[in-house]
Parts: C-alpha cells; sequence; structure tokens
C-alpha cells in the first residue's frame, strides 16, 4: 500500500485497490563527480549547486542530503571521506559508526536473532493442516457437468441438530469464473456446454469433528443471464423459535427468497417467503411485536422491508426510498420501550421504523449525500448508567456514508451530528473501550484502508459494547435498555486467579416489555472456548455470584459467559484472564517467612546468652 502524504491527500484509485509500487531508485554518485560537475558549471556560468546538496536526476521527486561535521579533522582528506561514503550504510555494527561506536554496539546489537526464518517441518508449521477425511472422488456421468464451488459469505458455526458437535453452515454459490478458464484453462471446459447457464444456490451443513457433509439443499438452479440470478451472498441465521433441541436455520437468496430449515435439513413450515426484488443481505431476527416469539426481517434491493413470523406469515411491509444491501439493527431508539429497526439505504436515508407496524419514528428518514452501505450501530452516547437511564433518553444511531462524513443522530431529538473522515466507508461502526480509560470508542473502518478510533464522553459498560458486526450467533440487538447479560465491573478486572476455585459475579439484565416474554435464561461459562466450568438455567434477573473451578493446568485465557433465551437468541461478554500462572511469588514467601523467622530466633537467642563484660577497674599504679 502506498503510504498518505502529510497534506491530508488519499492517493487515488491505484492506492485504493491496494496497488504497491516500488519506491525510485536513487542513482549513486561520488562527491568527486559533483565537484567536477560544478567546476565544469562554473566556466560555463551556470548556476552552482550548495555543497551539501547532490544535483537531481531526472524524474527524480527527492533530494539526498549530505552532512558533513565540521569539526571532522579529516575533512579535507578526500579518499578517507570517499572509502568512509563508499560503505553501506546500515543499522548495527556494519554502519558508518566510529571504532569505539562499532565496539559498543557489538556488545548489545546481534542482527542474527532477529533474521527471519522458514520452518520446513510441516508438524511444527502453525499453518500446516490436514484434511480430516480422506480426499472424495466424484464420478461425474455423462449427462452431469461438475461446476465450481465459490463460498462468498461469512459461514456460522453452531451446533445446528444438537447431537453435541459444532457444524459449520456454508451458504454457497456454484458457477464457471470466467477468469478462471482463460487461456490454456479453456481446455478443462466441455466443448459442448456454455458455462453462462449454471448457476446454484446451495445450503450446506457440514459436521467440524468428523469432517462428513450432513445435509446439502439446492435452493435455486438459473442462469447469469436470468433477469435475477440466484447468487449465495447472505451469511445464514441461526434460532430456534420453536424452543426445540435443534436450531433453525434461515437464509436468503439474490432470487429474492426467504428459506427456513431445521437443523436436519427438513425445510419449515411456511417456508419460503418471496420479496419483490433481489435480497443481498442477511436476515435479522428480533421480537418485533414483543408476543414473545422471534421474527424474521429483511430488505430487498427496491427498498421492501418486511418482518415474518416464524411459521413464515408476513406481519407488515414496507417500501421505502432506496435499496437495503446490509442487514437491519434493532434497539429502543426513541426510548418508548419497544423494539425498533433501523437501517439506511443507496438514496442516502436513515431509516428508524416501529417494530411492531414499520410506522416511521418522528425525525426520520435522515438524509445523507452519498449512499449507505453499512449497518446502524445503535447505542447510547447519553453519560449515563444503562442500568437507571430514564425511558425518554433512546438511543444513537451511528453510521457512515460514502459523502465521506460519519453520522450521529439522537434517536429521540433526531439532531445531527457529523465527523469528516472524508473517506467512504461500507462497514459497520464498533464500539469498545479500546484504551481502558473508561470511555466508550468508536472504531470505524475505510474503504482506503484506514482504521479510526474516535473517543466519545459515554461511560462505558459492557452492554454498550458491540464488538462485531453480528454479537455471538445472532446478535443485531442494542442490549442497553432491552436484554443482555455481563460480567460484573469488580470481576471484570484482567487478574491473575490463584488456588482451585475463584468467584464470579454476573449480572443478567432484562428490561423488555410484554406479559407473553419468558424469563428463562440458560447461562453458560466456558474458559476458552471448550472448558465449560457452569451450566445452568435461571428464573429472573439479576446480579448472581457464582462459584467456578479454576482449570487443571496454569494458562491465559478468556473467560466468556453466554446467555442463551428460550427463542435462541445468545448474548454474551467476555474477561481475560489469567489462572495460576503467576503462583511462584507466593512459593518465595513461603521460603522467605521461616528464614526471616530463624533469623529474629537466633538474634533472640544469641541476646540472652549473652556475657556482659566485667566493669572497668581503676588500676592504681
Amino acid at each position: 500500500m502506498r503510504q498518505k502524504t502529510g497534506d491530508g491527500n488519499h492517493g487515488d484509485a491505484a492506492a485504493a485497490l491496494g496497488e504497491s509500487r516500488p519506491p525510485t531508485a536513487m542513482p549513486r554518485r561520488h562527491l568527486a563527480d559533483v565537484d567536477l560537475e560544478e567546476e565544469e558549471s562554473n566556466e560555463q556560468g551556470e548556476e552552482r549547486h550548495d555543497v551539501g546538496t547532490m544535483p537531481r536526476a531526472e524524474g527524480e521527486e527527492r533530494e539526498m542530503d549530505l552532512f558533513f561535521d565540521e569539526d571532522e579533522e579529516d575533512f579535507n582528506d578526500e579518499e578517507a571521506l570517499l572509502e568512509s561514503m563508499e560503505k553501506q550504510h546500515g543499522i548495527g555494527a556494519e554502519g558508518w559508526l566510529s571504532a569505539e561506536a562499532k565496539a559498543s554496539m557489538e556488545m548489545l546489537y546481534h542482527p542474527e536473532l532477529y533474521k527471519s526464518s522458514v520452518n520446513y517441518e510441516g508438524e511444527k508449521d502453525a499453518f500446516n493442516f490436514r484434511n480430516i477425511r480422506n480426499p472424495t472422488t466424484v464420478v461425474v456421468a455423462e449427462d452431469e457437468v461438475a461446476v465450481d464451488p465459490h463460498i462468498m459469505s461469512t459461514p456460522v458455526i453452531v451446533d445446528a441438530d444438537g447431537d453435541g458437535d459444532l457444524d459449520i453452515v456454508l451458504h454457497l454459490s456454484y458457477f464457471f469464473d470466467m477468469k478462471a478458464y482463460e487461456g490454456e484453462k479453456a481446455e478443462l471446459l466441455p466443448s459442448d456446454i456454455d458455462i453462462n447457464d449454471y448457476v446454484a444456490d446451495v445450503l450446506m451443513v457440514l459436521n467440524l469433528v468428523t469432517g462428513e457433509m450432513k445435509w446439502m439443499k439446492v435452493l435455486h438452479l438459473s442462469k447469469k443471464n436470468d433477469t435475477i440470478p440466484a447468487y449465495a451472498l447472505s451469511s445464514p441465521v441461526i434460532a430456534n423459535p420453536d424452543e426445540d433441541y435443534q436450531q433453525d436455520i434461515y437464509v436468503t437468496t439474490t432470487a429474492g427468497a426467504i428459506f427456513g430449515f431445521n437443523g436436519h435439513g427438513k425445510q419449515l413450515r411456511g417456508w419460503p417467503v418471496w420479496m419483490s426484488s433481489s435480497i443481498t443481505s442477511s436476515p435479522s431476527m428480533e421480537d418485533v411485536n414483543a408476543d414473545g416469539l422471534i421474527d424474521v426481517c429483511a430488505g430487498d434491493t427496491e427498498g421492501n422491508v418486511a418482518c415474518f413470523t416464524a411459521n413464515g406469515k408476513q406481519l407488515w411491509s414496507k417500501t421505502f426510498s432506496g435499496a437495503v444491501t446490509k442487514q437491519i439493527t434493532y434497539g429502543d431508539v426513541d426510548g418508548d420501550g419497544s423494539i425498533d429497526l433501523a437501517f439506511g439505504t443507496t438514496s442516502g436515508l436513515l431509516y428508524a421504523v416501529r417494530g411492531r407496524d414499520g410506522a416511521l419514528l418522528p425525525h426520520f428518514p435522515i438524509a445523507t449525500e452519498g449512499p449507505i452501505l453499512a449497518p446502524p450501530l445503535l447505542v447510547n452516547l447519553n453519560n449515563t448508567q444503562p442500568l437507571a437511564q430514564k425511558e425518554t433518553e433512546g438511543l444513537h444511531i451511528i453510521v457512515p456514508s460514502h459523502d465521506g462524513v460519519l453520522y450521529i443522530v439522537s434517536g429521540t431529538t433526531g439532531c445531527v451530528d457529523g465527523i469528516d473522515i472524508n473517506e467512504k466507508s461500507s462497514t459497520m461502526v464498533l464500539a469498545d473501550d479500546m484504551t481502558g480509560n473508561g470511555k466508550l470508542d468508536l472504531v470505524v473502518s475505510t474503504l482506503s484502508g484506514s482504521v479510526m478510533v474516535f473517543e466519545t464522553q459515554a461511560a462505558f459498560h459492557p452492554l454498550k459494547a458491540w464488538i462485531s458486526r453480528v454479537k455471538s450467533t445472532n446478535g443485531l440487538t442494542a442490549s442497553e435498555g432491552y436484554v443482555g447479560v455481563f460480567i460484573h465491573p469488580s470481576s471484570r478486572v484482567p487478574r491473575d486467579i490463584r488456588g482451585e476455585q475463584f468467584v464470579l459475579l454476573v449480572t443478567i439484565y432484562d428490561q423488555r416489555r410484554g406479559d407473553a416474554i419468558k424469563r428463562r435464561y440458560g447461562l453458560t461459562i466456558t474458559i476458552g472456548p471448550r472448558i465449560l466450568v457452569h451450566h445452568m438455567v435461571y428464573g429472573a434477573p439479576g446480579t448472581y455470584a457464582i462459584t467456578l473451578r479454576t482449570p487443571l493446568e496454569r494458562m491465559y485465557a478468556s473467560l466468556f459467559v453466554v446467555m442463551l433465551l428460550p427463542n435462541g437468541q445468545r448474548y454474551e461478554d467476555s474477561v481475560a484472564l489469567s489462572f495460576n500462572m503467576h503462583f511462584l511469588e507466593s512459593i518465595k514467601i513461603v521460603f522467605l517467612v521461616p528464614f526471616l523467622l530463624a533469623c529474629l530466633a537466633i538474634s533472640f537467642v544469641r541476646k540472652q546468652h549473652e556475657v556482659q563484660p566485667p566493669p572497668f577497674e581503676t588500676q592504681l599504679y
């Protein structure tokens, strides 16, 4: 990547695309040559160059300055000076240094310790891998065509069918890439087919433990020249609306359909449902009407946004200006206690609508001067405590636009504040305490490759944090003012845990309204991803002191607290800890204390048995 200059320019299109250019080579010239050229230029009446600056070669953009020490005794010794200049200038003992400096550098600097090495032993290579299963040979009949698979969306890892093994849910596109069959590679294709006739959209589940394919479903068969070809651009969304032992999988396609399957690959009743146009964003899930049941919402490229029940029944559908290209996020935007939806469109409009009927909230939409291609971040930037906030505070909507401005909109007043980042961004803004000073920070990434961190005046709280686009497995809802789980501030301090047990304070937070909502919370605590130390179902929100056992081995690890609601929604929090890593400090004390006690005892005994010398007697002579 090309580095940006200090004048604030952001480079050309080549820099934005990641094109790398080698630095311009500087010609090597001797001082004697420069002096001869200067004498010739003086005889011809040309302008004389400064002594300390080399003349610019044609096409150069930089100058090479030569600096001399006026106190150097051998300045006029041209041969010595040329010999020293011909040496390679570098860091370390081979650089242009005096003998004393070289000797001192050789005592401290050992460049051989910093040389990169290549590990040719496959077993010790961190990037080495092996196949879990042996390669499978696929037999293609004469009337069949083998089409190349492509993964263009993020997979999801979850135990889909409840058998105890982790699975990976993949949304695949099958088609022929023209670039892969250019030139001589075109002979790999059958001569009697048109590669534009083969486009397939497939949902697949693989067992991560054994590597076997559990099931595969073909969603669409289409062609590249169709009006709406079916590609797999969306990630699957996992939930458990019917509260059984297996998860349900929902996925959208560019053909305009939303499919639903259970963990065994059986199509759910009422699905698929169809929207008016192509869907490029993943579906999102939330209880939008406070009936205690999970709902599925999505938007298409014609600006239609619709919400459906878990059985595929449409709750409402509204048409807005511009295409909805990213997932919808949820939260209590206006602070009335009900869930709201927030999304942006390619027309540059930021929308916030009520979850129960899709009606626009007051002060919305908010117009920007560029397309909005990122999911909005919902967070409360008011400097208040989340557990004691008032209903009228609501949330702020933070979203970047392609006009180079980061917009911060108050959900209650509609007031708009903007930060000129002067770069386009298509990714969601994230929120966390990046510097550890107790303030909430906003992390913005741009298409130009920049990562910016902005500090806010809002106090950090775990319920405000939004550390990834999708929180946990399926979280797209702001926890503050709604529901979530967090580790109590007194327990989330990074520290070393000593002994066999420790106490962790965990708070289950639930401010949802509705008599139909089931107040049941499955709490799972793990050390690292797989060491299970606690699993229990709680019947009420509150703060709980949970006694946990430390792992059998000394380690550094993250402790994860995951809360699972009956409908399959997951909320989590984590803290970095170490377990019995500094026990040697206590061993030093164990050895030191007896030694000190023994010294004191010896000193006391010595004083008790000390013989006093006789008093001085004056000698008479």
